[in-house]
């Protein structure tokens, strides 16, 4: 039998209401928050220990569900399968016979300063003559087969028709900058080999750059109020996303972030709020998450 390889990426988004269970049938609505959501993948097993079996696989699509366990499995978990065979996190395990009456664990998101939020690993990004081209939006993917038992399968992988390469962990890293052309492939026990399937994507680690300047009336030192605050920003690899600013007066906390809609940088409204100095820090983030290291400005008022 041939097995078929994914990437697993992008974060699943789960729900499930219980309607009742009995017997060996437990009944719950799957559905996606992600749009391109396709299908939802099981998983039965019949202990809490992940690394000690093998388990029972079922796909099913999103909507009302009514997964038949069959005798002696005591667990299962859930996870969503998008386009291009693209799959999410597992959820927790969830016991068979208690399912329903467990609350589910609250998630804390955790506040990031360098990377914002991608639900998907690959997304399309046009160029400037419109095409569209992937790119990865973290530094490890993960090959895992589709169906049958991952026992005795050998993946392999390469990259621009170079040779080909056995996998000794099914996590690939690409943490170098440049445009990449995977190939991957499994063969099992018998000698039977998947027909290599192809991916194209580029990987941008580097944050934009932006060059903050001033216009309108001024001297080497000063500024008046009809000054213009100006930003420049760019990006050779993924684009710019967008472009935000935050302030403060003196050594007060700092305002949330601004996303800017213009090429200047309002500053003069809260400037004259301050009693001795004002604080202007700029950043860019392009479409993969990369942040800037914010650029800071310090307004001094004359005595």
């Amino acid at each position: 039998m041939k097995h078929l390889l994914l990437f697993f990426f992008i974060e699943a988004m789960f729900l499930a209401n219980l309607f009742g269970v009995s017997g060996s049938e437990i009944k719950f609505n799957l559905f996606a928050k992600e749009a391109d959501v396709i299908q939802f993948e099981i998983e039965l097993w019949k202990t809490n220990d992940l690394n000690g079996e093998i388990p029972r696989v079922v796909l099913t699509n999103q909507g009302r569900v009514n997964l038949l366990v069959p005798s002696g499995y005591f667990y299962f978990r859930v996870r969503s399968i998008a386009k291009f065979q693209v799959r999410g996190y597992w959820s927790e395990l969830f016991s068979v016979n208690g399912f329903g009456s467990e609350k589910p664990k609250p998630t804390v998101a955790k506040k990031s300063e360098s990377k914002t939020p991608q639900s998907n690993i690959l997304i399309p990004i046009p160029d400037k003559s419109g095409n569209q081209n992937l790119f990865l939006t973290e530094s490890k993917v993960r090959i895992a087969p589709i169906t049958g038992s991952q026992k005795n399968i050998q993946y392999y992988y390469r990259y621009d028709k170079g040779p080909w390469i056995k996998m000794s962990n099914p996590e690939l890293n690409f943490e170098k900058e440049g445009n990449y052309v995977l190939e991957y492939k499994s063969i099992d026990i018998l000698g039977n080999e998947e027909l290599p399937k192809q991916l194209t994507f580029g990987v941008d680690r580097t944050p934009p750059q932006t060059s903050v300047s001033m216009s309108g009336h001024q001297t080497d030192r000063f500024l008046s109020q009809n000054s213009k605050i100006k930003f420049e920003t760019t990006d050779s690899g993924s684009g710019v996303k967008q472009t935000e600013f935050r302030n403060r007066c003196q050594t007060n906390e700092w305002s949330e972030w601004i996303i800017l809609n213009s090429t200047e940088i309002p500053w003069y409204e809260n400037y004259k709020l301050c009693e001795t100095h004002f604080e202007l820090e700029v950043r860019s983030i392009d479409n993969v998450g990369n942040v800037e290291t914010p650029i800071k400005t310090i307004f001094l008022k004359a005595k």
